[in-house]
């Protein structure tokens, strides 16, 4: 029997459902092995035995990206994967196309002014639009972008 082991995990559920997720979850003979939450639960929670997350959709900021993937390894010598499913055409966004407006410091701006009628194309960030086009580590990504110039940083 299979049941059990994908569970979905969002706001607008019961408390005592996501209380017996959680648990489920957490638990090293917990059923639930796949755990599909909306971004509510990358804040404040803290799964151990994280081994892949994975985010649907470029996140909307460096800092998110950065606490979503962390949710991953979170003990001493643990390993994990962070997977970032985007659409094809964040690849073919150019960098380039962020020099001319907001704060260069910035890696959340935007390649303009957002509107109303704002794409999800305008409304990615330069940050994003990098993260996936460039063959880096995810770590150095994080230091360069945050000028995280620390020691232990790597």
């Amino acid at each position: 029997e299979h049941d059990g082991i994908i569970c979905y995990y969002h706001s607008d559920m019961s408390e005592l459902y996501l209380d017996d997720k959680h648990t489920s979850f957490n638990a090293a003979t917990g059923k639930c092995r796949v755990l599909c939450a909306t971004s509510g639960l990358s804040l404040g929670v803290d799964f151990a035995r994280v081994n892949i997350v994975c985010t649907v959709g470029l996140p909307s900021s460096v800092v998110e990206a950065l606490q979503r993937g962390g949710h991953g390894a979170r003990q001493p010598g643990d390993l994990s994967l962070f997977v970032i499913f985007y659409e094809k055409w964040a690849l073919s966004i150019s960098l380039d196309d962020y020099s001319t407006y907001g704060n260069k410091n910035n890696p959340d701006r935007t390649r303009a002014p957002l509107t109303s009628k704002s794409t999800k194309q305008d409304r990615v960030s330069y940050g994003a639009v990098k993260c996936v086009q460039l063959c880096t580590c995810l770590r150095a990504f994080f230091a360069d972008t945050l000028n995280d110039t620390a020691s232990d940083g790597m």
